[in-house]
């Protein structure tokens, strides 16, 4: 039971939902590219990923549709990513000699698309906005090159291509630009994986819908604050390798909890502002259940995998120029392989970011890392990534 808990936990934790289960046994695959959900907002990004109170135009309508209601006009969105890391081990001690290390190369990759407009034109103290758009929830699009020294030197590469992806429509409801309520509805959408290592080759079919809420209220001249709740997520993955006999195909089924975060904003001029969220990370309800079709069939289950956790967002706002910083709970234990029992509390992902730009256009970048203990090697692994993101945001009358 020890190895599988391990082993589940490497699972998720390799994408955060849906990696292969036939990667070998060590923490040595992405962690931080596809842990954290992608942010494809570049302002929010800056902002130290606040996504509850920070949006202002049409990307509320992934994260707080309710912030969508405060969009005057029609509007069309397009954004990018851009990232690049290293990650790695020394595992250097008395009775071994070995160093795990790697590199993320520079990857480029479109991740939202959105359109949103009143309906009809802005009269009086009502208004009514709609909105649909695509954007990439967890993203698995990555390069990775690997070596390790071990009775000489060995060395690999990997290429991921896909994630969880999603259509979403909503609408929200606008009071005086006061008050505002909103829903969307979120399918997937092109959600799929392909890895491909040497001769190995895995494809991957992902499903799994939800609903999010969200509103904000102005409470006083200069300060306002934002809820979100975002519906629990199961995950249906079909997986099967290929070239080889007989491949092995599995089935699984991840329910990953639902998550409420509350945002404020301390806003006393339009080029200055203070914001801060915190958001759940009920990580001790998540449940996997995995079934092998073949060669032999076979099912397990696991639950009550890591402790809850949160995240903490801060940002300012400068007008022209962003800044922020986070720390998130992320499904990777804060040590693995000891000799007692692996820990049930989940590591730290921390992340500083800084960004520029106006309404039409907006660039950010950002800085996250997460270390964790290998207790079986007295060392610690650690991933860190870079990024860069780009909203090009256009209005129309």
């Amino acid at each position: 039971m020890h190895t599988l808990i391990t082993f589940l936990i490497i699972f998720v934790a390799s994408s955060p939902l849906f990696a292969q289960l036939d990667a070998p046994n060590r923490v040595g695959y992405p962690i931080l590219i596809g842990i954290a959900e992608n942010i494809t907002d570049s302002r929010c990004a800056s902002l130290g990923h606040n996504t509850t109170i920070a949006p202002q135009g049409v990307t509320a309508l992934f994260y707080n549709p309710g912030r969508l209601a405060r969009l005057p006009r029609i509007q069309v969105s397009m954004g990018m990513r851009a990232h690049w890391g290293s990650f790695g081990e020394d595992m250097s001690n008395e009775y071994i000699i070995d160093n795990y290390k790697g590199e993320y190369p520079f990857h480029l990759k479109v991740n939202h698309l959105t359109l949103a407009m009143p309906i009809p034109p802005a009269t009086g103290d009502l208004q009514v906005i709609i909105g649909a758009g695509y954007r990439t929830v967890w993203d698995r699009g990555y390069k990775q090159e690997m070596s390790h020294d071990f009775l000489g030197q060995a060395s690999d590469g990997r290429v991921s291509k896909g994630g969880y992806s999603v259509i979403t429509g909503g609408a929200a409801l606008d009071y005086k630009r006061e008050i505002g309520i909103g829903a969307s509805f979120s399918m997937p959408f092109w959600s799929n994986i392909k890895i491909e290592q040497d001769d190995y080759v895995e494809n991957g079919d992902i499903s799994g819908s939800f609903i999010t809420l969200g509103g904000y209220a102005n409470m006083a001249e200069d300060i306002n604050v934002a809820v979100t709740w975002r519906q629990a997520i199961e995950f249906d993955i079909e997986s099967e390798l290929e070239h080889i006999a007989n491949p092995p195909r599995y089935e699984r089924t991840i329910s990953y909890p639902a998550r409420f975060s509350f945002g404020g904003e301390y806003r006393p001029s339009e080029s200055f502002a203070v914001m801060i969220e915190y958001q759940t990370r009920l990580f001790s309800e998540v449940k996997i259940a995995t079934q092998r079709i073949n060669p032999s069939r076979s099912r397990w289950e696991e639950e009550d995998i890591l402790n809850d956790g949160s995240a903490l967002k801060a940002g300012l706002d400068l007008g022209f120029l962003q800044l922020g910083a986070y720390q998130e709970s992320i499904f990777v234990p804060d040590k693995i392989y000891s000799q007692d029992p692996v820990s049930k509390q989940p590591a730290i992902l921390e992340g500083y970011s800084v960004g520029f730009g106006s309404e039409s256009v907006h660039l950010s970048f950002e800085y996250r890392s997460y270390t964790t203990q290998t207790g079986e090697y007295d060392s610690d692994w650690m991933e860190e990534l870079y990024l860069l993101r780009l909203t090009v945001n256009q209005m129309f009358d």
